[in-house]
């Protein structure tokens, strides 16, 4: 996980943990497991390697309304999840 937050956001996560794994069955019958962290704290200034994704800023309840994809969906219910447990 720190390996692919520097390559692709180009920092070093310095608090997290994990909260959950999302797994699909793709067409060709792969199963592809998503491990999801939630980061609280990271040093370094961020970027964005991947240009095929624009990064915007969306509360968690804007972020439930916009994501349609079933995975998208399933992400945020662990990190709502994850963060109604901190409280």
């Amino acid at each position: 996980m720190t390996r692919e937050i520097r390559e692709e956001r180009g920092v070093d996560p310095t608090a997290y943990k994990q909260i959950g794994m999302v797994e699909e069955i793709e067409t060709d019958g792969v199963l592809i497991i998503r491990h999801v962290f939630l980061i609280t704290g990271y040093e370094g200034e961020k970027i964005n390697n991947e240009a095929r994704n624009k990064p915007f800023w969306a509360t968690l309840d804007e972020a439930e309304e916009i994501c349609e994809h079933p995975i998208s969906k399933d992400i945020l219910t662990l990190v709502r999840n994850a963060l109604n447990a901190k409280e």
